[in-house]
């Protein structure tokens, strides 16, 4: 578990870089490769939008923290969230953890009382993961 000061510290390195707009389509375009590449390995039983943000954040003792990414269910639709201010690799290694919550999603309403990281959710992981790998030094 990170300290404050390391939190802290974190928080001041993915808050203060920005990425040019050329930089941020690339990205754009390398995530939604991978997203498509997930739907179709792993498809979830919603459909899905991604987008990147820099409004991803929580508070702690007054002191704003970025969060990867969020994975929410909206209209019957999942939106997946990748912090905008990342580096590219974890960006991916972002939206491969919110894909396995998609994928595992199955009842919205049974979802509130179901623990977010469970075993089910990192046996998932773990397939994506390999998968991925595999994929990747394939390319």
């Amino acid at each position: 578990m990170l300290t404050l000061a390391e939190k802290i510290s974190r928080a001041e390195h993915f808050f203060h870089y920005k990425w040019t707009r050329e930089e941020l389509l690339v990205h754009r375009g390398r995530l939604l490769d991978i997203s498509e590449w997930l739907s179709r390995n792993f498809p979830s039983p919603y459909p899905y939008k991604l987008s990147q943000t820099n409004r991803l954040a929580y508070t702690q003792e007054g002191i704003k923290f970025p969060i990867f990414g969020q994975c929410s269910c909206e209209n019957g639709k999942m939106l997946i969230q990748i912090h905008s201010n990342l580096p590219l690799h974890e960006k991916i290694e972002t939206l491969l953890h919110e894909w396995a919550h998609a994928h595992t999603w199955r009842h919205l309403n049974i979802e509130l009382e179901r623990e977010e990281h469970d075993d089910e959710f990192y046996l998932v992981l773990g397939r994506i993961e390999r998968a991925w790998e595999n994929a990747w030094h394939m390319n």
